[in-house]
């Protein structure tokens, strides 16, 4: 929604308050309150349409949105079928250090699964099923500020059956890479809006209008909802942390996990937590200010350019199909020895971390081409 169109709609609310006393006290004779003492049906009506637009402009921002369904859906799914998934996908996470990754992972696919009934249930809140959504979005357009009579009993009569407790296993399009390789594939967006018309998004169940495949999966919309990147390296003050972008998640994991730290007053080895560098300082080079402690931290952080293929939390083929890249160059070179720059890494791990992700997806295109794959292994 444009800001035009909300200073529009914004205006009309404001005319329609004033004018039936909604902003006044419940006392005054004049309130809306006090006109409607003998018509409770419709008092609670109003209420309840006051409610759902209090929530629409809470759920205005993807994340008060998760958060919301997160913590005032009444259905919750049971983790252990995702965290099993996790670890069939990616045999690597069933080993013992690595099984609180894919319980994680597979608790964050949970989560989106909540996200997603959610969405859908508030939909069916507002009586846009399947047959009108499409009438309901070009009414919208067409609203002018003409006094309308309200008929909530209308508003609220097509109401669907909840039917989504029987789709908690994912249909999903899938596109093959390589015989070995098999990718999950977000809908395209050439399917969902075939003519560049508004399309209700089989995510967050809302109209959207979006140009583009990368503005509907990474830049605008898709991943924004999903909310795809979890921490792969922190503890249990990582656990419910979910980002919505690549370079936000990786900044974190640099920040927070993958850097080290040097003292500047010494020669002393580096520290792989900032609080062990401060504890350090404080211990043997005696007593500063918070903000010079703070200056200090940040300037002995050593931040990492490039990492060993191999640590990829996800998989193992990514080392040797670069150790066969490099063997015409070296025959030694070990696994643990390969290197990739940071952007490589991010965007290999980030891939894995997106096909997650797709899993929770309830529906997808039945055209299975290829066309949304995965960078995995690049």
């Amino acid at each position: 929604i444009s800001s035009r169109e909300f200073t529009d709609a914004l205006e009309k609310f404001a005319l329609w308050a004033g004018s039936l006393g909604a902003l006044r006290e419940p006392t005054s004779k004049l309130s809306l309150e006090h006109r409607l003492l003998e018509a409770p049906e419709i008092r609670n009506q109003i209420h309840k349409q006051l409610d759902y637009i209090i929530e629409a402009i809470d759920d205005a921002t993807p994340d008060k949105r998760f958060e919301r369904a997160i913590h005032s859906s009444k259905f919750t799914f049971a983790h252990t079928f995702d965290v099993d998934y996790v670890k069939e996908k990616y045999p690597k996470l069933k080993a013992g250090e690595q099984s609180w990754l894919a319980d994680r992972l597979g608790k964050a696919i949970t989560k989106r699964r909540q996200f997603i009934k959610y969405c859908r249930d508030h939909r069916a809140r507002l009586g846009l099923d399947d047959e009108n959504i499409e009438a309901e979005g070009a009414t919208t357009m067409l609203q002018s500020s003409k006094a309308t009579t309200l008929q909530p009993e209308k508003m609220l009569s097509n109401v669907m059956v909840d039917d989504y407790e029987d789709d908690v296993v994912s249909i999903l399009s899938t596109s093959t890479t390589t015989d070995e390789i098999s990718t999950l594939a977000l809908p395209r967006l050439v399917d969902l809006s075939r003519d560049g018309e508004p399309f209700e998004c089989p995510i967050c169940f809302t109209l959207r209008s979006i140009s583009g495949e990368r503005s509907w999966r990474y830049v605008l919309h898709a991943f924004h909802d999903l909310k795809p990147y979890s921490c792969t390296v922190g503890g249990a003050e990582c656990e419910s942390l979910a980002f919505q972008d690549r370079d936000s998640w990786f900044q974190h994991e640099l920040d927070c996990h993958r850097s080290q730290y040097a003292c500047s007053l010494c020669n002393c080895e580096l520290f792989p937590e900032r609080a062990d560098l401060r504890s350090h300082i404080l211990n043997f080079h005696g007593q500063f200010p918070e903000h010079q402690l703070q200056i200090m931290e940040d300037a002995g952080r050593k931040c990492p350019t490039s990492f060993t293929a191999q640590s990829c939390p996800f998989c193992d083929d990514w080392s040797p199909a670069h150790q066969e890249k490099g063997k015409s160059t070296s025959q030694d070179i070990g696994p643990q020895k390969i290197s990739v720059r940071g952007s490589r890494f991010k965007r290999h791990v980030g891939a894995h971390l997106e096909q997650l992700a797709i899993f929770a997806v309830p529906r997808a295109t039945e055209d299975d081409t290829g066309n949304d794959r995965s960078s995995v292994n690049s």
